[in-house]
């Protein structure tokens, strides 16, 4: 699976209409709502917010008022073409006052979305869980060698140490047995998120 390393965003032109592409990177509806509520906010003025997003076998887009079928499913469909995944695209549009007609529209949402996906850098996305480690300091040097290239969300120190890691199925399998003998215990907190490999 494909997604985005970073998000972005462009600027595109046509016949004086401005379309400004965002790409974001997302796993859930929740961040698709808040990406879409704070673009509304920074672009009150706009003509029209439309959107596509493909969250694992999710898919949804939006003309927001645009004719029928003109922006949201072009948006949508060079997302598929480029099998892109946890990506939401976000098209806004600042009309010019020349009509563009149907096919003209979309073109021009077409190639805002193409233009996009061609500044950025892409990456693969696994399947994969958050994990809470609990450890002594005696093995912290062996620990965070096992755990060299895997995400670290968030340390606490205090009598023991705790990591809370993001980690593929697939490493986690190859590094469970190797770090348990290290460990005081480990937790699952959350069994089916999506990790930037």
């Amino acid at each position: 699976m494909h997604s985005i390393a970073q998000n972005c965003i462009t600027e595109y032109q046509v016949q004086k209409s401005k379309f400004i592409t965002y790409l974001f990177f997302v796993t859930s509806i929740q961040e698709v709502n808040q990406y879409l509520e704070q673009i509304h906010k920074e672009h009150l003025n706009a003509t029209h917010h439309c959107y596509a997003y493909i969250i694992d076998t999710q898919k949804r887009c939006s003309d927001d008022g645009e004719p029928s079928g003109t922006a949201g499913l072009p948006i949508l469909n060079v997302l598929e073409k480029k099998n892109m995944n946890f990506i939401l695209c976000i098209v806004v549009r600042y009309f010019g006052g020349i009509l563009l007609g149907t096919g003209g529209l979309v073109r021009a949402y077409t190639n805002s979305v193409t233009q996009a996906l061609e500044q950025t850098n892409y990456i693969d996305v696994a399947l994969g869980k958050e994990i809470t480690l609990l450890f002594s300091y005696e093995h912290k040097q062996k620990i965070d060698s096992i755990l060299q290239d895997i995400a670290l969300l968030k340390a606490d120190y205090q009598d023991k140490i705790e990591y809370h890691i993001q980690v593929e199925n697939i490493k986690w399998e190859k590094i469970k047995n190797q770090i348990n003998v290290y460990l005081i215990s480990y937790q699952i907190t959350n069994d089916h998120c999506y990790v930037k490999k």
